[in-house]
């Protein structure tokens, strides 16, 4: 087996057995169209086993006063039950 591409032997896709031509092909023994369709089902896996982040309820300020900005919503809601 020569350097040259018209002497070499053909190598066949473990996929689709169809014969592969480039050299980085004929290393991988995976054809071109087939190994961008497993790096499609890779990433498609990948993107779904992924974490997402988490979302963070944002507190509702507007309608309180100013001074229950400043105290602990706890501490706020105790003075409350001790008036009554």
């Amino acid at each position: 087996m020569t350097g040259q591409p018209d002497q070499q032997e053909p190598v066949l896709c473990i996929d689709c057995d169809r014969p592969v031509h480039t050299p980085q092909a004929r290393a991988r023994r995976i054809g071109a169209k087939c190994w961008r369709r497993r790096r499609a089902e890779d990433r498609k896996r990948e993107a779904a086993m992924a974490p997402t982040l988490p979302t963070m309820p944002m507190p509702r300020r507007a309608a309180q006063s100013g001074e229950a900005l400043f105290n602990h919503p706890h501490e706020h809601q105790e003075e409350v039950r001790t008036d009554g």
